[in-house]
């Protein structure tokens, strides 16, 4: 795939499909590597004829001392110079990883998208929408798929990253790592390195740089291999939830505040069908679920269909009890409004 082609791609499916137009706010998330600088310079080019709203945001994580700022003077120097607005966000992931016992790597990511959407929220009533773009290509999908089979996060863990989630929107998202090489190196672009990419200690990392180069060297066709995959699960976990949503008012209700299942009528279902009604719960109520896994999955349902009363603790203060033939689940013991969601991915990145 040339220039040309990649352009009219993102043409193609969010522009002349109207998913992008000029109403809009576009905030592309601009870290300063290859990837970044490449959909930064594509929406520039596709600026020239479409009249976009652009700004950048650099999200400084303050992890790798000098290179860290060198990174956040590198992009503000490239969008002063192309007559790009960029947003500086600094944010503290050692700390709270500390504060909140959670790894680095999981710090940075609830704080980044934490800003992101502070910024979405602070343009929200001057465009029609505010989306922000980001930069993860077909490799970042195969990843985050290998990465949430590892975690445990089922089905539709493996289904990965979405092209379009609500206010994100993935350009390239099944656009080959190699074609973003080729047009960094055709069109000059430049861009920083990250040096903790090379290190093995983040999980992601080690993925990136162990276990799919053992794939490569396996089968140099597996990451379309695996999106055919994931695209096949997404099929699969559409009509599972579609048939568990049928039964849902059935076994779980919202009563004054709280979740209350019906142990009996819940047992009488399938097992696969009892998964798609938990993860129900979680989406249906806005359940925190980022860090609720297969494993939490299965608690959950052994404690609703055993025959004995328990209680259960889950991650983010969760909390299930089993009495009788119903089962209450709450949040933290506070209120728990009940806002019906639109289903988004589960165990996504």
């Amino acid at each position: 795939m040339n220039n040309f082609d990649i352009l009219k791609y993102i043409q193609q499916e969010f522009i002349e499909n109207k998913i992008i137009n000029k109403n809009d706010l576009l905030l592309i998330a601009l870290s300063g590597g290859k990837d970044s600088m490449c959909l930064l310079w594509a929406i520039m080019q596709l600026n020239k004829n479409n009249h976009l709203n652009i700004k950048a945001i650099h999200i400084n994580h303050q992890l790798r001392d000098k290179e860290s700022d060198r990174d956040e003077e590198f992009v503000k120097k490239y969008c002063v110079d192309n007559n790009i607005d960029i947003i500086i966000k600094k944010i503290d992931c050692i700390s709270y990883s500390k504060q909140n016992r959670i790894s680095i790597e999981e710090s940075a990511r609830i704080l980044r998208y934490k800003s992101i959407n502070d910024i979405q929220k602070k343009y929200k009533n001057e465009y029609e929408n505010v989306y922000v773009l980001l930069a993860h290509h077909k490799k970042d999908q195969v990843e985050t798929i290998i990465h949430n089979m590892l975690r445990g996060s089922g089905i539709s863990g493996i289904i990965g990253m979405k092209e379009i989630n609500d206010n994100l929107i993935r350009p390239f998202l099944y656009i080959d790592k190699n074609i973003i090489n080729d047009i960094i190196e055709y069109n000059n672009i430049p861009y920083v390195e990250d040096s903790t990419n090379n290190d093995d200690k983040y999980t992601r990392n080690y993925i990136r740089n162990n276990i799919l180069n053992a794939f490569e060297n396996i089968n140099s066709n597996y990451q379309n291999h695996i999106i055919d995959l994931s695209n096949d699960i997404k099929e699969i976990d559409e009509y599972f939830y579609k048939i568990s949503n049928e039964y849902y008012n059935q076994i779980i209700k919202n009563i004054n505040n709280e979740i209350i299942i019906d142990c009996k009528l819940f047992k009488s279902y399938n097992h696969i069908i009892q998964i798609y009604l938990v993860r129900l719960i979680f989406d249906n109520n806005n359940l925190p679920k980022k860090d609720i896994t297969r494993k939490h999955i299965d608690d959950i349902i052994n404690i609703i269909t055993g025959n004995n009363n328990r209680h259960l603790d889950l991650p983010y203060k969760l909390t299930i009890d089993k009495k009788n033939n119903f089962a209450t689940l709450k949040y933290n013991n506070e209120v728990l409004s009940m806002k019906n969601k639109k289903r988004g991915g589960y165990g996504q990145k």
